[in-house]
């Protein structure tokens, strides 16, 4: 490299190694804030209760529209107990089958990765 290449390149590089941790930490200060509601709109989720000739339940569960939480997962708590369902990937229809319940069940639709409850839903035994 030629001299006057050297000190162009000294130069950038002297400048590069202030100017970018800089505007790193600019970049940090003016970004938007972060949305406090992280959960879905309202009519994205609706849940129904259907009584089985055995002594089952059939908890379905439609997903109107694309889920913005990669992990949500299914609770069932009953007045006894809490029980995982299972996971809501995608659009689409869920079918669950649990045990008849004796009164109200509620549903909990959960971001299992930033701990909060997306959705909670009441149903009454029909």
């Amino acid at each position: 490299m030629i001299k006057p290449l050297r000190r162009y390149h000294f130069i950038i590089w002297r400048t590069l190694a202030f100017v970018l941790p800089f505007s790193f930490a600019v970049a940090i200060i003016v970004r938007p804030p972060a949305s406090e509601i992280r959960g879905e709109a309202a009519d994205a989720f609706s849940a129904e209760l259907a009584m089985l000739n055995d002594s089952t339940a059939l908890v379905t569960i439609n997903v109107g529209k694309p889920l913005a939480t990669p992990s949500c997962v299914v609770y069932y708590d009953s007045p006894e107990k809490r029980t995982l369902l299972g996971r809501l990937d995608h659009q689409g229809e869920y079918r669950f089958r649990i045990e008849r319940p004796a009164g109200t069940v509620t549903l909990n639709l959960v971001d299992v990765i930033h701990q909060q409850t997306i959705r909670s839903f009441s149903l009454p035994e029909h």
